[in-house]
């Protein structure tokens, strides 16, 4: 399903910092699956230069599996995961950085979450949408004969 979270990350310590950016304080999150899910997060609303990034496993030392810093546009971030499979998921929503002028980019967030568990399978564009580790359309099983058409 889909949600927004809303806060403020004025005073923030930045403990973490994802690989596109992320040197003012952070806001973070964490989802756990436990089925095949296909998963979109924004920054869209968001009052300062945000990044969002994503860890699997661990919040601190987890593998980063991927980092967006402006690409909804109006520096805001977002990200989109075609399917995520069952674990736990860390969602920083940072500050791109510290101006020495103006200060750092923190201040009223919005993250918007959507959710779809077992999303249905997409023939024949070559990527596993339902976690079934397959990636394109109909497949001939092992053993099984192809059905000659008549002529």
């Amino acid at each position: 399903g889909a949600a927004s979270y809303t806060g403020d990350t004025t005073g923030f310590p930045s403990e973490n910092k994802g690989t596109c950016g992320g040197d003012a304080g952070e806001a973070v999150f964490y989802f756990t699956l436990s089925q095949p899910t296909k998963v979109h997060l924004d920054s869209v609303g968001t009052s300062f230069d945000s990044v969002l990034y994503v860890r699997k496993g661990a919040c601190l030392h987890g593998k980063e599996i991927g980092c967006d810093d402006d690409s909804a546009g109006m520096h805001a971030a977002k990200l989109d995961f075609v399917l995520l499979y069952p674990g736990t998921y860390f969602v920083f929503l940072d500050g791109f950085t510290v101006d020495p002028n103006q200060g750092a980019n923190e201040g009223a967030y919005v993250l918007d979450v959507d959710m779809t568990p077992n999303p249905p399978e997409v023939c024949d564009d070559g990527i596993d949408n339902d976690g079934d580790h397959w990636r394109s359309g109909p497949r001939r099983l092992p053993g099984a004969r192809q059905r000659e058409r008549d002529v």
